[in-house]
């Protein structure tokens, strides 16, 4: 994983300083010196008022312009790049490059020591040899302006050459040469951490394809071009803003072009995208080239438009926000756009909408929430569809939905309205949806249905996205999964079922399979609010960790197979997990249960957990602290750690009944601990009021527990050594009558 981050390069002072344009007279005397000076100084007073004056247009042309006067300041007449504006060129035979080049070579000549005191001299010499490296700066950004892909962004460069010249301009006087000290060391520590930071652009080309590259907080101004497989990752936004990661644009071009003639994916996480003529470009070069863009809290901040994408290309939109851009998206060709649970307020289209879908692009958002957009929103033309759930549009200052050819200034209906002089008609794509909040009337009722409540039950078959019928379908609503292989991590966020299909058959193992990678979490359940998640019938495998339960969300697992998981089942922070007839094989991990959670296995079996190398071989099977474990009818074998621990302290709690524990390292482990409740923090009771776990059961086999003289051998049960032992024999004991 590679960073971005500011710092100064010292390179740019002690480089050999290349000049464009026509070479300046050598200065021979100190009368040439000064009036060379004041040349020079003049020359940048016009470049500093041309960067300034580009920096306040908001006007594409004027932008454009102002970075050819710069380019024509600094190379001279006869620069590479020169290009005649009329009426605001330099009449000087050389540019300020080639005249600083001479100014320079003359104050490191001894006689000029002669015309100053010294300690002047050697202040000025060092100082001004300063000016080389940001006048090479802002001659390469002037230019990329013009003909590469990093946003002009010289002004600070501008002002600091400047700040040091006017000692120059001042003869070496003490006030003069105080002031541009001055004046410099008041721009420095913002404007040098900027502008010599490495580029975005440089690192990306030196990534590797599939790497992560990691951008520290602050302001970037590039154009960058994506062409390979990568992530870029900004910092994730504090609620003040503080911490913001933006890459910023000019309003004349696209900031971020992501194209390719092969397939690539490039995700990007935790960025705001501003002030761009266009945010991003998704484009697929050729018809077999699918380009991916996978975005996740993104902020796109007053662009012209924010997204566009064509061709074969796909953009997947999820917890971002559109704020203040002309426009959201414009799909074109075969394109595909889903948004998730995105906002999209304050755009201003006065033409196509807001988001406007045309050839036979597609078009999916789902619980998104529209509100103060001027103009349409969706416009569709030709055969482009649009699936619409759950969402909520309201303030829209035209129409939410728009056929394409519509007169904008006719309003006859909240949804739709009528192509000049004739009925409603439907775009020859599909319109398919429901469950939204849609400001105004529906018309024609032929899309009544697209303020239908949610569907209570969903199937999905292989090649569809759950994830995608999670979001869809209504709370507490089923899902139906047909037998085949899925692969996509799936976030549930609300009450749902997941049923798979031929659950109810004799024959069920595998039929429906969750397949990951290494590092996935294949299902993660999470909310602030109360629910309830049943998932029955399925087979997880392969990933980091099969199910992640967090907060307050009750699940119920059933018939299930988990194997070749890192951690299996995991809970936390108040979970609350059912567990009947499943099995978990395989796995380093079955589950894991921490901090005031609760987890019950019925009927299950746990077995051939395996340890790592790396792992101690007391890993275990079944680990819980400072939670609630009830295990009833379950096997758990042939496992080469721990079968269960108890971590210590009275809040963590195991009850055991009718289990048989046989072939593991360990039966049984009892960790002495401190997770007791208290005044504070509950989970930090001092050393002194350590203890077992609380534990109950009964009917329970263990083999080797009749063993009691070797604690920690395998098939026994295990005490923490240094610590008293306590009886447990009661676990293997009958119920007692009561």
């Amino acid at each position: 994983m590679q960073k971005v981050m500011s710092l100064v390069v010292l390179v740019w002072l002690v480089i050999s300083f290349g000049v464009s344009g026509a070479d300046a007279a050598a200065i021979t005397s100190y009368d040439e010196f000064v009036a060379a000076v004041a040349r020079l100084s003049d020359l940048l007073d016009r470049a500093t008022y041309v960067a300034i004056s580009g920096f306040s247009s908001y006007d594409a042309e004027d932008q454009s312009a102002a970075a050819q006067g710069l380019v024509n300041l600094l190379g001279g007449p006869g620069g590479r790049n020169y290009k005649s504006l009329s009426g605001s060129d330099s009449e000087e035979d050389s540019g300020i490059l080639a005249l600083y080049s001479a100014v320079r070579t003359a104050i490191r000549d001894d006689w000029l020591a002669e015309f100053v005191s010294p300690d002047t001299y050697f202040v000025f010499r060092d100082a001004s040899g300063q000016v080389g490296g940001f006048l090479e700066l802002a001659n390469e950004v002037a230019t990329d302006a013009l003909q590469s892909r990093s946003v002009f962004g010289s002004v600070e460069a501008f002002q600091m050459c400047y700040a040091l010249l006017v000692a120059a301009r001042g003869e070496f006087s003490d006030p003069f040469l105080v002031a541009g000290i001055q004046s410099l060391a008041s721009l420095l520590p913002a404007a040098i951490d900027d502008l010599l930071r490495p580029s975005i652009q440089a690192t990306i080309d030196a990534l590797p394809a599939g790497e992560t590259l990691v951008l520290e907080p602050g302001t970037y101004r590039e154009r960058l071009l994506i062409t390979k497989d990568i992530t870029i990752r900004g910092a994730p936004l504090d609620s003040d803003g503080a911490e913001e990661t933006v890459i910023e644009g000019v309003s004349w071009d696209v900031v971020i072009t992501v194209a390719s003639d092969e397939p690539i994916r490039v995700v990007m996480e935790n960025l705001t995208i501003r002030g761009g003529g266009t945010g991003i470009i998704a484009r697929s070069i050729r018809e077999e080239a699918t380009v991916g863009l996978v975005l996740r809290d993104v902020v796109f901040l007053g662009n012209g438009g924010a997204l566009a994408v064509e061709g074969d290309s796909t953009i997947t939109c999820s917890d971002c926000r559109f704020d203040s851009n002309n426009t959201v998206v414009y799909a074109s060709g075969n394109a595909s756009v889903d948004f998730t649970r995105s906002e999209i307020r304050g755009c201003r289209a006065t033409m196509l909408g807001s988001l406007y879908l045309q050839d036979s692009s597609m078009l999916s958002m789902i619980e998104c929430r529209f509100f103060d957009n001027f103009g349409n929103l969706i416009v569709l033309a030709s055969s482009a569809s649009l699936h619409l759930v759950n969402c909520d549009i309201e303030g829209t200052y035209a129409n939410a939905i728009a056929v394409g050819g519509s007169d904008p200034n006719t309003l006859p209906c909240g949804v739709f309205m009528a192509p000049v002089g004739g009925e409603t008609q439907l775009p020859e794509g599909t319109i398919t949806g429901y469950g939204n909040t849609i400001q105004g009337n529906v018309c024609p009722l032929s899309l009544q249905f697209l303020t239908d409540p949610a569907p209570s039950e969903l199937t999905v078959s292989p090649g569809q996205s759950i994830q995608a019928a999670i979001d869809s379908v209504a709370d507490g609503g089923t899902i139906n999964i047909e037998d085949g292989e899925y692969r996509e991590p799936l976030n549930i966020n609300k009450s749902v079922r997941l049923i798979a299909a031929s659950e109810a058959s004799a024959d069920q193992s595998d039929s429906v399979t969750f397949r990951g990678e290494m590092g996935d979490t294949l299902i993660s359940i999470e909310s602030s609010d109360v629910i309830e998640v049943e998932i029955r019938g399925v087979s997880i495998r392969g990933g980091a960790m099969g199910i992640a339960v967090q907060e307050s969300v009750a699940v119920s697992l059933d018939g299930m197979t988990f194997s070749e998981l890192g951690t299996a089942l995991y809970v936390t922070y108040g979970g609350n997990v059912q567990v009947d007839n499943c099995t978990f094989s395989d796995n380093t991990s079955a589950v894991r249960a921490y901090w005031s959670s609760i987890c019950e296995l019925s009927s299950c079996v746990i077995e051939r957990c395996l340890t790592p190398e790396a792992i101690p071989a007391v890993q275990a099977a079944i680990s819980i602290s400072c939670s609630d474990l009830t295990l009833e009818k379950c096997i758990i074998r042939d496992n080469q750690g721990s079968g269960v621990r108890l971590g210590g302290g009275e809040a963590s709690k195991l009850h055991m009944t009718n289990c048989d524990l046989s072939e593991n390292a360990i039966g049984l482990e009892l960790v002495h601990g401190g997770c007791n409740p208290g005044e504070s923090d509950w989970a930090g009771t001092p050393r002194g009021s350590y203890e077992y776990g609380t534990i109950s059961g009964w009917s329970n086999s263990f083999s080797g527990f009749d063993d009691l003289e070797s604690n920690a051998i395998r098939n026994g049960i295990l005490y923490h050594l240094g610590f008293e032992s306590i009886d447990v024999s009661f676990l293997i004991q009958p119920q007692e009558e009561e």
